[in-house]
């Protein structure tokens, strides 16, 4: 996450330069899961084409965690057991 900490100084400091303007299209990109020309990256200096290359790690890396997540608590509760109302209204397990 210390990328995209930096990335987000790094467009609070100075909104309107182009460097600021890449990286809030690239972060809303991510965030939206919506189209980003790659070709923007090409017109940042060394250091923040490496931070967006590093932003968008730290992106994919926190939606395999949350995706492994997801998978997780939906076996959690599928393999629980569940209760069940039956006719006279109380409730049993399955």
């Amino acid at each position: 996450m210390l990328s995209i900490h930096k990335a987000k100084l790094l467009i609070q400091q100075d909104p309107s330069s182009h460097v600021a303007q890449v990286f809030s299209a690239l972060t809303l990109a991510l965030e939206s899961e919506s189209e980003f020309v790659l070709g923007h990256l090409y017109t940042l200096g060394y250091e923040e084409f490496h931070l967006a290359v590093s932003v968008i790690k730290e992106w994919q890396l926190d939606r395999y965690y949350l995706g492994k997540a997801s998978l997780t608590h939906s076996h959690v509760l599928t393999s629980s057991p569940e209760l069940v109302v039956t006719p006279d209204g109380s409730a049993g397990k399955i």
